[in-house]
């Protein structure tokens, strides 16, 4: 009798299914390469429902919570349950981001999550009865706590099966190989790096990924705009500005609260390029 396929992996195990070293997952994790879901054994039946169905004043209330500890993200109501709305039985995925803030929680029960990503990296909610459901993480030797690997992440970066002997050399090689090379052409601090370090990191590689061009300030101001609005990022109009209580809301960029204007911004992506 064949057991079913494993779907779910430690990180021996996902080592021992790409055939490469724990260190090696570590690294695509850094870089990442991969990704890390949230175990969903301990939490009560819930269903998701895609960020971008949600109503503008949810979507504008979820990324506005600051910090929230359960009972904060259980007062949070949805408002509407959207029509075309299916089932969701697949992996929350925790972005490269995210997993950073769990690595450096400072908060006692740990980094609280409460939007999360599929598989196409596209974001979600997860919700019981009506409110919102998160859930809180953090690290224990080297791992985060009740996260694992799922299959179908591993199988992105998983070497192509060999059609032909002579096709040998380019089925082994997985494909994240060219990715890494434009990911790492920005690099945070190594010193204890900041969250807009690694959010400025992780967006400006994406950037190079998908254009192939460096980007300056104006160019990954809009991108992060598009792309990052849900890890706290956006841009201030001349009125938000004009208002700004302090020198950080005074500023154009506003990274969860901290400001940068697009001079600071251009020096940073300069500081942060490896060439």
């Amino acid at each position: 009798m064949s057991l079913p396929p494993r779907q779910e992996f430690d990180l021996e195990g996902a080592a021992d299914y790409l055939g490469c070293s724990t260190g090696d997952i570590l690294y695509y994790l850094d870089k990442g390469l991969l990704r890390l879901a949230a175990s969903t054994d301990y939490t009560a039946d819930f269903f998701c429902v895609p960020f971008e169905k949600l109503s503008t004043i949810q979507r504008q209330e979820l990324k506005s919570l600051y910090n929230p500890d359960y009972t904060d993200m259980y007062r949070v109501i949805l408002d509407q349950v959207p029509k075309d709305l299916s089932a969701y039985n697949a992996p929350l995925y925790l972005s490269h981001f995210q997993r950073n803030k769990i690595k450096d929680t400072v908060h006692e029960l740990g980094e609280p999550i409460w939007i999360f990503q599929d598989l196409g990296g596209e974001s979600i909610t997860i919700w019981r009865e009506g409110h919102l459901r998160g859930i809180c993480l953090y690290e224990e030797n080297g791992w985060i706590v009740d996260s694992y690997l799922p299959r179908e992440e591993l199988n992105r970066i998983a070497p192509k099966p060999k059609a032909k002997p002579k096709a040998k050399k380019e089925a082994v090689e997985p494909k994240i190989s060219d990715d890494s090379k434009d990911i790492d052409q920005y690099i945070a601090p190594l010193h204890k790096p900041t969250e807009v370090a690694l959010l400025i990191v992780e967006y400006a590689n994406k950037y190079y990924s998908e254009r192939k061009k460096h980007p300056n300030a104006l160019s990954l101001g809009k991108y992060l705009s598009n792309h990052a609005s849900r890890e706290g990022f956006k841009i201030r109009t001349e009125e938000e500005m004009r208002k700004g209580k302090n020198a950080d809301e005074k500023k154009e960029y506003d990274f969860n609260g901290y400001g940068l204007t697009a001079r600071s911004l251009d020096d940073r992506l300069r500081k942060y390029r490896k060439n």
